[in-house]
């Protein structure tokens, strides 16, 4: 796990993101999914710590917010639809996920951000879902921020700040519900020297 999370680290060091997408698939070949997901989570907040004030400063912080509120607010349907999903049947979905993720890296969009609440809005509402279910937020972020338009560093700055809200809020629901547990907590900040680095 350890050098699963290096190598997500990596990824997420250099792009702004990935983590989940690399880390969840598999991790999830080690342990079920729900446990899978929640070290995810924390993992997620631990990575979602660093470089967050920076891109807090450089954000449109009214889209932002507008897609992390929608986030937080979908974020109880997508863990309900966790604990719902038969074991099997939620290793395949989380599979499929990751894989669309890499799909909607390479679909062509227009170059400018799309206009107006709803699109955000639907972000949002997606992110949340996918980052409750599978600890994958990305996909809808990534469709939405990365465009050929767009700064790379505002993409960048954006999703480091969404990606620590939307873990953030599947960890504080699983803290509520009593879903988290003190080895799978000393697990995750096993992790972090591995991320860290």
């Amino acid at each position: 796990i350890w050098a699963i999370v290096f190598l997500a680290g990596f990824v997420r060091g250099l792009t702004g993101v990935g983590l989940a997408v690399v880390l969840v698939p598999l991790v999830n070949l080690v342990l079920p999914p729900e446990r899978t997901v929640l070290l995810a989570v924390l993992i997620g907040c631990l990575a979602g710590a660093m470089g967050y004030r920076a891109a807090w400063r450089a954000v449109d912080r009214s889209r932002v917010l507008l897609i992390t509120v929608a986030t937080v607010a979908a974020t109880p349907l997508g863990w309900l639809l966790l604990f719902k999903t038969p074991e099997n049947a939620a290793r395949l979905a989380i599979a499929a996920i990751a894989f669309l993720a890499l799909i909607v890296i390479i679909m062509p969009r227009p170059a400018l951000l799309p206009q107006g609440r709803l699109p955000a809005i639907a972000t949002g509402i997606l992110t949340g879902l996918l980052g409750a279910f599978a600890a994958i937020p990305g996909p809808p972020v990534i469709y939405y921020f990365v465009r050929s338009g767009v700064p790379a560093a505002t993409t960048r700055d954006a999703m480091i700040v969404i990606f620590l809200w939307a873990p953030l809020a599947v960890a504080l629901l699983a803290l509520l519900l009593g879903k988290l547990d003190g080895p799978l907590v000393a697990m995750a900040i096993s992790c972090f020297p591995a991320l860290a680095v």
